[in-house]
């Protein structure tokens, strides 16, 4: 078959689709527009690079436990010693319970994830925890990453902000998420 001539010839294919890692993603950042302001962050890098090589799993956790699009804005609030995820003009709605059921119920089994930094329920080390009266005190784990990175501690994640970067042990926890030919062209440069 073509592809494997295509090998032979010492050039890369894609893998069948069925033999693709699947690569958990924030259905934002391929484009979706389930975002609270009802737009999207596309990122051009998961589609051009990794697309031909991965099966995307979308995953938007505050759709999927039915808040709207748009929606009110969410934020992490630290509570008592325990980081919440609450409505910012509604604090009495608390949706931390919710997101982290989503990370528990997720059925199909993954081989990375790719979230969307910053987020209070995707972001991975970067989302903004703000204290019961408003400012931000640091930067810790949205909900759902938190819940996943819980159940699957082996699981490689990384924020899409991350695939920007040179790789940075880090940053990623877990083993690359990238397929080596991906990252070899996001590796740092060797030192003399």
């Amino acid at each position: 078959m073509l592809p494997d001539l295509l090998q032979k010839m010492g050039f890369e294919t894609a893998p069948p689709a069925h033999r693709r890692p699947r690569l958990g993603v924030s259905a934002c950042l391929l484009g979706r527009p389930v975002r609270y302001d009802g737009g999207h962050r596309d990122e051009p890098l998961l589609h051009r690079e990794l697309g031909p090589l991965v099966r995307f799993v979308e995953v938007c956790p505050e759709v999927a436990i039915g808040l709207p699009v748009p929606r009110p804005p969410i934020q992490v609030v630290t509570l008592d010693g325990e980081q919440r995820v609450r409505g910012v003009a509604r604090p009495d709605q608390d949706h931390t319970d919710a997101l982290g059921a989503q990370a528990r119920n997720i059925d199909t089994p993954l081989d990375g994830f790719v979230f969307k930094a910053r987020s209070p329920s995707c972001g991975l080390g970067t989302t903004p925890v703000h204290g019961p009266h408003g400012g931000v005190l640091g930067l810790g784990d949205g909900a759902f990453a938190a819940a996943l990175a819980a159940r699957f501690p082996a699981l490689p994640l990384c924020n899409e902000s991350d695939l920007q970067e040179p790789l940075v042990p880090d940053r990623v926890r877990g083993a690359a998420v990238l397929p080596p030919s991906v990252a070899a062209k996001h590796a740092p440069a060797a030192g003399p």
